[in-house]
């Protein structure tokens, strides 16, 4: 969460503010202030935190009154940066807050501020935090990495705090939140938000939120919402939303030259319209530079996110082989500086798709290590490919730990249970746990997501365990009927698996 990158460049930068400090200070002080001033930045320039700390916290804490606003605005991102990467916390969050308290305060300190309060689990002083932002330090706000936001979000949510959820939503709906790494409209905090609309009864506002949806997910997520789909006209072309998207994403990647997130997004665009070779010939086309370090400036964030997209693009053109070496690339890069997670599981389901249950497993064998760890989310997502990849290896007998959790854990892990069941060809309980993700509200659209119609594939591929049993399932009797109370389901031109 600590991104101090530029940090000790933007130092440098000043290094004239602080070396024409003295002009600041009161007379019978300026020529100690003079020379702290210049240690101070002489120990950024070594990129040394502990003098930074030693003599800049004490100047903020006794003398801040004879700092110009703009150098105490650099001392104060000097400081508190220090004080937080060497584990004072407590003591950078009191600098945090009244270094942002300055109309000079940079967007470094204000994202900072908010990631204090996301360590600390502080939550309503952080929705506070994002609201003051959206006053006035809008783009502080947008440069906030997305993550943070959604992690923000979903803490919320799950604390069951509502208010101070509606109070974080009402103001990431709105068209002034753009996230600098998004590259597209905010729509799924839209989405959320529309649908406390509607719990809250203001019906209307949600109405005009729900008009103003623009992405493809979230327009499909909208029309199969109970509480929302009454919002969405049935001519809603969510093909030609995702038409769209791919020309906002090939657009900015035109303007972010030295991004990688649009790239990837694009082609994860041109695979939902049914195109990987070309999703595939627009990620080759960075290929010569995406192994640079310095090639793209959001590379440690999106390489292991690249090679997702080029697995994905050859998983949909049924190359097997070439889908497994990108997945493991990906897989080795790691996850935000972490082991990876995502990538190493992604790589078990397209195994257990092409029948490959026992090379599922040894892939999922680095799970034993404790440090390679996800959220709840990615935990029912291992435990239903590795439950998949038993059955598929003929180790039935080792599948039962596996679902137990996955019962005992079902909401946390959205299809993960009803998956893994059908994998193993349990057609009663994979039918149980549909109907109950069909029965919940909340659980609703993405159920009906997943049973709901597609474009056949450009290549027909091998139906994998999971696949070839939906078209039965489907037509149960008792799925079919939790099917019609949830409101039914939609087809689209699209790719199914891509929203």
């Amino acid at each position: 969460m600590r991104k101090w990158l530029g940090l000790w460049a933007a130092a440098a930068a000043c290094g004239w503010q602080i070396a024409g400090a003295a002009a600041a200070a009161p007379k019978a002080e300026a020529g100690g202030m003079s020379q702290t001033l210049l240690e101070i930045g002489a120990a950024a320039d070594r990129h040394d935190c502990k003098t930074v700390v030693r003599l800049g916290a004490p100047v903020l804490d006794r003398q801040a009154a004879a700092l110009t606003p703009d150098l105490a605005s650099l001392i104060y991102d000097l400081v508190v940066g220090c004080e937080w990467d060497s584990g004072a916390a407590e003591r950078a969050y009191v600098h945090a807050l009244r270094g942002t308290a300055l109309e000079q305060s940079s967007d470094l300190l204000w994202r900072t501020r908010l990631g204090l309060e996301l360590s600390a689990k502080n939550y309503p002083a952080a929705v506070t935090t994002v609201e003051a932002m959206a006053q006035g330090r809008g783009a502080a706000l947008n440069s906030v990495d997305i993550s943070w936001i959604w992690q923000l979000d979903l803490a919320i949510k799950d604390s069951g705090a509502t208010p101070l959820r509606r109070r974080l939503l009402k103001v990431l709906a709105g068209d002034s939140y753009l996230p600098d790494d998004l590259y597209g409209p905010a729509d799924d905090f839209k989405l959320s938000y529309a649908n406390l609309l509607v719990d809250a009864g203001e019906a209307p506002a949600a109405r005009t939120l729900v008009a103003g949806l623009q992405t493809a997910s979230a327009i499909a997520s909208a029309s199969l919402d109970p509480r929302l789909r009454a919002f969405v006209p049935a001519d809603r072309d969510v093909r030609a939303a995702a038409e769209a998207e791919l020309a906002g994403h090939r657009e900015a990647a035109a303007r972010h030259p030295d991004k990688l997130a649009p790239i990837v997004d694009a082609a994860s665009d041109l695979r939902r319209l049914g195109r990987p070779q070309e999703a595939l010939q627009l990620l080759q086309g960075v290929a010569p530079t995406v192994d640079d370090p310095s090639a793209f400036s959001d590379r440690d964030e999106q390489y292991n996110w690249y090679w997702n997209g080029v697995a994905a693009g050859e998983t949909a053109l049924g190359h097997y082989d070439q889908a497994v070496a990108a997945f493991v690339k990906a897989a080795a890069f790691g996850e935000r500086g972490e082991l990876n997670v995502s990538q190493v599981i992604n790589l078990a389901d397209t195994q257990n798709h092409f029948g490959r249950g026992a090379d599922a497993l040894k892939t999922l064998a680095v799970f034993a290590d404790p440090k390679r760890r996800g959220s709840p989310f990615g935990e029912m997502q291992l435990r239903s490919a590795r439950a998949c990849a038993n059955h598929l290896a003929g180790h039935d007998a080792e599948t039962s730990a596996d679902v137990a959790y996955l019962k005992a854990h079902e909401k946390d892990g959205g299809g993960a249970l009803s998956e893994a069941l059908l994998c193993l060809g349990d057609m009663d309980g994979a039918a149980a746990a549909f109907i109950r993700r069909l029965d919940d509200p909340d659980r609703r659209a993405a159920a009906l997501l997943q049973l709901s119609d597609y474009d056949e594939p450009p290549v027909a591929l091998p139906a994998g365990p999971v696949e070839s049993r939906l078209p039965a399932l489907k037509a149960r009797p008792d799925v079919k009927a939790a099917i019609d109370r949830a409101g039914g389901t939609r087809r689209f031109h699209i790719q199914s698996g891509e929203l």
